[in-house]
C-alpha cells in the first residue's frame, strides 16, 4: 500500500512538472516570435535605410565628378586676381 502511494505521488508530481515545462516552453515560443517580428522589421528597415544612403553617396558622387570637370577647365588663377599685386607690394616696401 505504502509502494503504491509513493508511486502515484510522483507520478503527480511528474505531471505537475510536466505542465509547468509545457507553460514555460510556450512563453518561450511566443518571446522567440517576437523578437523574431522585431528582428525582420528592422532588417526592413536597414535595407530602407541602406537604400536611401546609396542613393545618396551616389548622388554626391555624381556632383564631385562634375565638380572636378569644371574645376579642370577652368584655370587656377584668373588674370584679375593678379592686378592688385603690384600695388600691394609697393605699399608693403614703403
Amino acid at each position: 500500500m505504502v509502494l503504491c502511494l509513493k508511486l502515484s505521488n510522483r507520478v503527480l508530481a511528474l505531471e505537475q512538472s510536466k505542465t509547468t515545462q509545457d507553460l514555460m516552453i510556450k512563453k518561450l515560443q511566443k518571446k522567440v516570435k517576437r523578437i523574431e517580428r522585431k528582428i525582420k522589421a528592422r532588417t526592413q528597415r536597414m535595407t530602407l535605410f541602406k537604400i536611401r544612403n546609396f542613393r545618396r553617396k551616389s548622388l554626391d558622387k555624381e556632383n564631385v565628378s562634375k565638380q572636378g570637370r569644371y574645376l579642370k577647365t577652368r584655370p587656377m588663377f584668373e588674370e584679375s586676381d593678379f592686378d592688385n599685386i603690384d600695388d600691394m607690394v609697393n605699399e608693403d616696401n614703403d
